[in-house]
């Protein structure tokens, strides 16, 4: 594009797919990338692209106010610990402010915002580019500055699924085959994302020694573990990132889909996990996790047992109001497959209520299910203390 139409863009934006790029869904990638920056593990992205697949991954995790976005030079106020910087504009701006012409792209940006924002963003320890086919101006005008003022100790990688020896960015960047890594933004992402999974579920397994250390789980000839805790990481490494990020949310009863996770969340999933290891092994069953909160206890010949773990500390709840989210849940779930009426929770505030509470449904003699009164029947509650100091409390558990 060579040049403005008389001085204008307006004409020109219009030819564009506006309505595609404002409603754009994000992919794995952009879903992934999100997660990554909440949890701090990438500082920021800055997108060429005009569409708003990035933005609305932010919504789809329930990212909040955690990451910021930044349409231009007139946000620049609101950048935060970490940013999607649409460097280029997005198509909610004013088409006029769209950098789409070469002027705008080798050399209008000198001196001005894109340049200082761009300066800043690469200035970061690791920058990688990704789905980039050919620089511009001010990206390579900013790689040679950084190259110049901190030699080795910034690193510039390329990810492109095509051939080092092809890239025009490759070669205009100067970015050698070391530095290149030959997957595709999807691809790419996956890598990263299940680097950040692994050292996650690492951080676990350690508050499970730890916590089984404290508490004595420890045969007391051998020195080892009680629980299985290498069977409990092979079963949270066998994830990837939004997987078990769907999972935490519900364990901890969090609305969005990416909770952003803390030391405490460690320490109450490592006491929910050896709960798990505890029934599984006193019951001789096998057990796999559901995304949507639920452990699945398999065995030879008998029926799965369905039960749902929550973690009150985060909230500090209370058994009553942990009932309530879990009816709300179902309401939710009415026409999908059935929730689990065993609840297995860690942290949870006061005394466990000793019987169950009644249903809620008011109809006899008929199909509670067809009804348009819920016709749940009633929760019982364990917490994962009392299925050591009850003997029969993990039988009672899966029935």
């Amino acid at each position: 594009m060579k040049a403005k139409h008389d001085g204008k863009q307006q004409e020109l934006v219009a030819r564009l797919p506006v309505t595609e790029f404002k409603n754009a869904s994000p992919n794995e990638g952009h879903k992934i990338a999100a997660a990554l920056m909440v949890e701090g593990a990438i500082w920021n992205v800055i997108t060429l692209n005009f569409d708003l697949a990035l933005s609305h991954a932010l919504s789809a995790i329930g990212a909040k106010n955690q990451v910021c976005v930044i349409n231009g030079p007139e946000q620049h106020h609101q950048l935060g610990r970490s940013n999607i910087i649409y460097l280029h504009r997005s198509i909610d701006a004013d088409p006029e402010a769209l950098i789409l012409t070469t002027d705008a792209l080798e050399t209008a940006w000198r001196d001005k915002w894109e340049a200082w924002v761009a300066t800043w963003a690469l200035a970061a320890p690791v920058t990688v580019f990704a789905g980039l086919g050919s620089s511009c101006g001010v990206l390579r005008h900013t790689a040679e500055k950084l190259r110049s003022a901190l030699g080795n100790n910034v690193q510039l990688l390329l990810a492109n699924p095509g051939e080092h020896s092809k890239s025009n960015f490759a070669t205009e960047m100067q970015i050698d085959k070391t530095n290149y890594v030959q997957l595709g933004w999807i691809a790419f992402m996956r890598v990263l994302g299940n680097r950040f999974h692994l050292e996650v579920v690492q951080r676990i397994v350690e508050e499970c020694e730890a916590l089984s250390q404290r508490e004595g789980w420890v045969d007391p000839d051998t020195g080892r573990l009680i629980e299985d805790v290498g069977e409990l990481a092979k079963r949270l490494s066998s994830m990837d990132i939004l997987t078990f990020g769907k999972l935490r949310a519900a364990w901890l009863l969090e609305s969005r889909a990416y909770p952003k996770l803390e030391d405490s969340h460690c320490i109450a999933i490592a006491d929910l996990l050896l709960a798990v290891a505890y029934v599984s092994r006193s019951c001789n069953r096998g057990f796999r996790f559901d995304e949507d909160g639920h452990v699945i206890f398999t065995g030879t010949d008998i029926p799965e047992s369905r039960i749902r773990l929550v973690d009150g500390s985060s909230r500090n709840y209370r058994w009553l109001t942990i009932e309530s989210e879990l009816r709300l849940e179902d309401q939710h779930r009415r026409f999908g497959r059935e929730g689990a009426r065993h609840v297995l929770a860690c942290g949870v505030t006061g005394r466990r209520p000793e019987s169950a509470t009644p249903p809620e449904s008011i109809v006899d003699e008929v199909d509670a299910s067809m009804s348009i009164v819920d016709g749940d029947s009633a929760f019982s509650f364990w917490g994962v203390d009392d299925i050591r100091i009850e003997p029969q409390a993990s039988e009672a558990l899966l029935s």
